[in-house]
This record gives C-alpha cells, structure tokens and sequence, in this order.
C-alpha cells in the first residue's frame, strides 16, 4: 500500500500542491496512513481522517467505487486537507486545493495521471 499511497502524494506534488505532499509523506513515514475495511469503518465511506490523531485510514471498499488513480488522490488529498486545516467540515479556503488538483490533471489528460496499481 505504501507504494500506492506515494504515487497519489507524487500526483499531488505535481498539481502544485507541495504542502499537502509533504503532509502525506510525513504521515506515510510514520506510519500514519493504514488500509482499512469495514467494520472498522463503515462500508460508505471512502476514507477517514483523524484529525486529531493526524492519521488517515483508506477504506477497501473505495477501491470499487473508485478504481482510477486520479480520484484515489483526490479522495487522499480530501482526507490531507482535513488534518492540514484541523477541520472535520467542508468550509474554508483551504478546500480551493481539492479544486486546483482536479482542474490540473483535467488540463493535463490522462497520460499524466498513470496507472493505477493493485490493491495489497
């Protein structure tokens, strides 16, 4: 999973979004980022940061609903954005990043976004 989890914060450096990167590879060299699956967390959501704790559990179940490389960032980079701002809710300009990732790797086509690799 470590190697899936850095090809995401890799996309998220290249969108320009270095602060946010960082974050992940911090988290992932503390071992902060788990792979989880229900009931551990219920099957709904995709992912869940703990804002408080500055750790971020991956949902398996999002994996199906999600198989594509680019909303599997955007899902980790959501889930940065609530531990970077200490916030549980959607308000606040700091969710403008969640925007400018996908406006990037819209400009870009898909050939920037690579290939999304096997669950472990």
């Amino acid at each position: 999973m470590a190697a899936l989890v850095a090809d995401w914060i890799d996309m998220i450096d290249s969108a320009g979004l270095s602060e946010y990167a960082q974050l992940g590879r911090e988290l992932l060299a503390q071992g902060k980022v788990s792979m989880v699956s229900p009931p551990m967390l219920d099957a709904d959501y995709n992912a869940f940061a703990h804002v408080n704790t500055r750790e971020v559990w991956i949902n398996r179940p999002m994996f199906e609903r999600y198989p594509t490389m680019l909303d599997q960032a955007t899902i980790f980079l959501h889930e940065l954005i609530h531990i970077h701002s200490g916030e549980v809710t959607h308000f606040g300009p700091w969710w403008i990043a969640q925007d400018q990732f996908r406006v990037y790797y819209s400009t870009q086509g898909t050939a920037s976004v690579g290939r999304a690799r096997e669950v472990e």
